[in-house]
């Protein structure tokens, strides 16, 4: 089977997104050594790409942003490369047979988290995803919100996400945190939904953060943001929040690695793989009761419900009272590390084969 992959954050784009993207076209080459490999780059990015695989063909884009590549000139490129299908991320070729992964559709269902600009860029996803011949995503929460707001050709089908290798590095402490030792993390955007003022919020009304005991907040901003309140801004000024900006692999292995628990109270996710990253580390997890945590955690975190502080408070104090030692789970390390790139990749390539064009006989 020859495959067209949409692969136009592979030297640029938001974090998560690029991470993805490279993870499913390395992984789907090396488990599937019979499939042909064709991967569209960017024409600026040509050059300068590492870390392709190494049988890979390469075509290069020229349309931007990725949503208008992905509709409008991968299908052309698809063409021209006689691929039997195109595999895209969020917007789908208005033509030729496509596989799309839709991340998450919360700007339909909940549009107060986004600008007007994002809403007006993603409304062309469920339009185009009507075009897809099938549509899959990571989790099951998330394959039923999509079946929900986007009349498909079929339901989507969730593969879940893998954790992968990637912080398998050797660990390097920020130096922001030179003279800390005990710290709480969260990690991510720093918008309006991963709700990090009520996070923050929380960790100063426990009573338990410091500049010896920080909330760390690792992440950049993107998208819609919130203010803090005076009392976050104090904490901030004060050492007690430290928000430490983007974060290298190896940094962000040693937060995991050393946190005294990891918060993600998110108000909506398509997924979720930081707090599935932290657990693999050995952290305590404390995250948001909405049904994708309790999908994707299992039975070994802790939930509390992001309407009430309190709860999160309690929680904050109690980890902080406690040693690191006293969280680490087996069972939590083994739940985690069961979400692996190679079960994605086969669901991926059998729907990728079933959309796949009639006429190509398939091995």
């Amino acid at each position: 089977m020859r495959v067209l992959f949409d692969a136009f954050w592979w030297e640029r784009g938001p974090v998560s997104n690029r991470h993805l993207m490279i993870s499913m076209i390395t992984e789907w080459a090396e488990l599937y050594p019979q499939d042909e490999i064709v991967v569209a780059l960017r024409e600026k990015d040509r050059d300068r790409a590492e870390g392709l695989p190494a049988r890979a063909r390469v075509v290069t884009s020229r349309l931007s942003p990725q949503g208008v590549s992905a509709m409008l000139e991968l299908p052309i490129l698809a063409r021209k490369v006689k691929a039997d299908v195109i595999f895209a991320h969020n917007f789908t070729p208005l033509w030729h047979p496509s596989v799309v992964f839709l991340h998450d559709v919360l700007f339909i269902t909940n549009p107060e988290w986004f600008t007007r600009k994002e809403r007006l860029y993603f409304a062309l996803m469920p339009l185009s995803a009507r075009r897809a011949r099938a549509i899959v995503t990571s989790s099951r929460s998330e394959a039923a919100r999509i079946d929900g707001a986007i009349a498909a050709r079929t339901p989507t089908t969730a593969v879940g996400l893998g954790l992968g290798d990637r912080l398998e590095v050797a660990e390097s402490r920020p130096a922001v945190l030179a003279d800390v030792d005990r710290f709480l993390l969260t990690v991510g955007r720093l918008n309006v939904r991963k709700n990090l003022a009520f996070t923050c919020q929380a960790a100063v009304r426990s009573g338990a953060v410091s500049p010896e005991f920080p909330l760390v907040i690792a992440g950049s901003v993107h998208g819609r943001t919130e203010d803090w309140p005076e009392e976050v801004r104090d904490a901030i000024d004060s050492g007690s929040i430290v928000v430490t900006g983007y974060v290298s692999d190896p940094e962000l292995a040693w937060l995991y690695s050393h946190c005294r628990a990891f918060l993600f109270l998110s108000r909506g996710e398509g997924f979720g793989l930081p707090p599935l990253e932290a657990m693999r580390a050995g952290a305590e997890v404390i995250a948001s009761d909405i049904p994708v945590m309790r999908e994707i955690l299992g039975p070994y975190a802790s939930f509390v419900d992001t309407a009430d502080s309190r709860e999160l408070e309690t929680q904050i104090r109690r980890v902080a009272a406690a040693s690191r030692t006293d969280h680490l789970s087996t069972e939590a390390r083994e739940w985690a590390s069961s979400f692996s790139w190679e079960r994605t990749i086969d669901g991926i390539r059998s729907v990728a084969a079933s959309a796949a064009a009639p006429e190509r006989t398939l091995t």
